[in-house]
């Protein structure tokens, strides 16, 4: 297929998308703004309380956890056939496959370890077969690679998870995985922005702190997003770290619009799909009322709200605040 015909298509697509969405009451469409989490090993109440949320329009899309691989596909037909005519975006964490979360599957290596063969031909072939293998489980959105640059040996949370150490060598191979999942038709999702490689502690139990300066941050974490957005990789996953030198204020940056709007989009000129980490880590403020959280993620420019714990109070609160801001 020649590009001027494949550009026509993605345009085509795009327009029929909009049109159904458009049709949809203000509540759907902010629901298309929701992904929640959906477990295949948790039995039938699972995918039936999932299905209602589908057919309520209280979602856009599902990040799948713990399960098995045939449960999943099950699961995915049946949801895509609940959501009529705008379909589901099916996302899942699998940075080394989906024996990351899915049993019964072979796993590829680290990424550490990927990262140590310097070899980007290899990294790209790797990239394919992530890709291959989400595509047959009904993934459309891949949450890797991680593009964190692994520079503190006391990090609890990316290490092995990381493509290495240096900021070059990780941009050339991300880029090549990126090319290899998205050339074979899943999305990539470079994280986690703006940096996680510097930190002593976890987001998923508390907020941790990068302590880099502006200079530092730019020519050492920044660098490889900056890499990889420069080729058009299609999404981005935003971290809950605090960045004084990006925005002084303590706010997480999932939730800082000097981060997510100024950083990301204005400064390195990011223009794809930007989600929220999850948003049920301890590493972003759980002290808010009901829906708040999601409302100030969205406000600081985020796309997609990440691992929602109650869609309608979110659908909520955004209209709510959306209401506010129209009159």
């Amino acid at each position: 297929m020649n590009a001027k015909r494949t550009l026509g298509i993605i345009l085509l697509f795009t327009v029929l998308m909009h049109n159904r969405l458009e049709a949809q009451n203000i509540d759907r469409q902010l629901g298309q703004l929701i992904m929640v989490a959906g477990y295949s090993n948790k039995g039938s109440a699972e995918i039936d309380r999932l299905e209602s949320l589908v057919r309520s329009g209280q979602i856009g899309g599902i990040i799948w956890m713990q399960g098995g691989p045939e449960r999943q596909r099950a699961a995915i037909a049946r949801l895509q056939s609940a959501a009529g005519p705008l379909p589901l975006m099916m996302a899942q964490d699998a940075e080394w496959g989906a024996a990351m979360r899915l049993d019964s599957l072979p796993r590829l290596p680290w990424p550490l370890t990927l990262g140590a063969t310097s070899d980007t031909a290899l990294a790209r072939r790797y990239g394919r077969a992530l890709a291959t293998e989400s595509r047959m489980l009904g993934i459309h959105v891949n949450f890797s690679p991680v593009v964190d640059v692994n520079t503190n040996p006391r990090n609890p949370i990316i290490g092995q998870r990381a493509l290495g150490s240096d900021p070059k060598r990780v941009s050339l191979l991300a880029n090549a995985q990126i090319r290899g999942m998205e050339q074979a038709g899943v999305m990539a999702c470079v994280k986690h922005f703006p940096g996680h490689g510097d930190t002593e502690q976890d987001s998923h139990q508390t907020l941790p702190t990068v302590g880099r300066t502006r200079s530092e941050l730019k020519r050492l974490d920044l660098a490889p997003f900056k890499a990889t957005f420069d080729q058009g990789v299609g999404s981005v996953m935003v971290a809950h770290v605090n960045v004084p030198s990006l925005d002084p204020s303590g706010t997480p940056a999932s939730l800082s619009k000097k981060v997510v709007s100024h950083w990301l989009r204005d400064s390195l000129g990011f223009d794809g799909l930007c989600f929220t980490d999850a948003l049920n880590m301890k590493g972003v403020a759980q002290d808010l009322p009901p829906g708040e959280l999601e409302v100030r993620a969205f406000e600081a420019g985020n796309d997609v709200l990440l691992f929602v714990g109650s869609p309608q109070n979110a659908i909520t609160a955004l209209k709510a605040a959306l209401q506010v801001r129209t009159h």
